[in-house]
């Protein structure tokens, strides 16, 4: 998001990144007050507390990897427009190009640049390459989790399977490898319930302002509201806490104790086409989905509720479960108009 529009039936819509996905996990609040301004425009409603800076990405160029890394390499140059850059990372991975550079993949209502992407020999299939998606920078390790599953989804998108792994470097130099099918389906819950809010958002219903009275820009108009509630007593607990491994410190797995698969989770109903930016993909078209009635009583805020990916039971039938990508109601297949 982050001042990032596109065109829709509805005149204009938010096209989300991972910064977006972060900011939503810890603050569900503080990304309702974001998304509300961008939308209505600056000096329309609630103004953020004195002195704060607006949100930034937290990606940023990775140019100075070209001269460490062996083989082809593309930079996809970060000053270019958005759909620029998509296409061009597209057609560096259609090329089969080694190392992909500040690249940004796009699907439908998600555009987010990638640090480097790397062509994985093993993982081809019929001559067609795939990549793994990797965080060169320093970010915590839960951050780049969260950047690294949703670069898995978009290229799940455009090669109709994910990567096998998620890599975390120091420049060109691997730190750690976490296998996709351990974390993804993790993800893939979470990133259910950011879907179903943002296809639920109501301008005039803002989220319990008790949960972000210290996190982001808002802290004033959080108070502000959590007084107009009667009753109402600051949670410590936000709609993260069910994702609390997937954007822990922790390098290693999750744990396997489970309390519900994440496959289980329910998907937005799709009930009307949007237009949106379009990017190359193998499958047939499928529309966004439009403005839902809200989630009652959804699974992730069950007291004690556990998403956590069920790696005995995959590994027990001898092969990783596939689950179904929260995206693929929604992916967009077209050729892009920016060829």
């Amino acid at each position: 998001m982050y001042g990032t529009m596109m065109p829709s039936s509805a005149g204009q819509t938010p096209l989300y990144d991972a910064d977006d996905l972060l900011l939503y996990a810890s603050s569900p609040f503080a990304f309702w007050m974001e998304r509300r301004r961008l939308e209505a425009g600056a000096g329309q409603g609630p103004e953020p507390d004195p002195g704060a800076a607006p949100p930034v990405s937290s990606v940023f160029s990775q140019a100075e990897l070209r001269e460490q890394l062996d083989g082809s390499v593309v930079v996809v140059e970060r000053g270019q427009p958005e759909p620029q850059r998509r296409q061009a990372t597209l057609q560096a991975l259609r090329a089969g190009i080694d190392w992909v550079i500040d690249g940004q993949l796009a699907d439908r209502g998600f555009s987010m640049p990638c640090n480097l992407l790397r062509r994985d020999s093993e993982g081809a299939a019929e001559g067609q390459p795939r990549y793994l998606p990797c965080v060169t920078q320093p970010l915590a390790r839960g951050e780049a989790r969260v950047h690294l599953c949703l670069a898995a989804e978009l290229l799940t998108g455009i090669f109709g399977e994910p990567p096998g792994q998620l890599l975390l470097m120091r420049g060109s130099q691997l730190q750690q490898a976490w296998l996709t099918a351990d974390w993804l389906p993790l993800f893939q819950g979470f990133l259910r319930r950011f879907l179903a809010d943002q296809a639920a958002f109501d301008p005039a219903s803002p989220p319990d302002p008790t949960r972000s009275l210290s996190y982001g820009r808002w802290h004033e108009e959080a108070r502000r509201q959590a007084q107009r509630r009667p009753g109402a007593s600051p949670s410590e607990e936000p709609v993260a806490a069910a994702v609390v491994a997937l954007t822990s410190e922790s390098g290693g797995d999750p744990d396997p104790q489970v309390t519900q698969d994440p496959q289980d989770l329910p998907v937005p109903q799709v009930s009307e086409v949007s237009e949106v930016p379009e990017v190359s993909l193998p499958a047939s078209p499928v529309p966004w989905p439009a403005a839902a009635n809200p989630v009652k009583g959804h699974p992730l805020d069950t007291p004690g509720f556990n998403i956590l990916e069920t790696r005995s039971r995959q590994r027990d039938k001898g092969q990783p479960a596939r689950t179904a990508s929260p995206l693929s109601p929604v992916l967009n297949t077209r050729d892009s108009a920016d060829d």
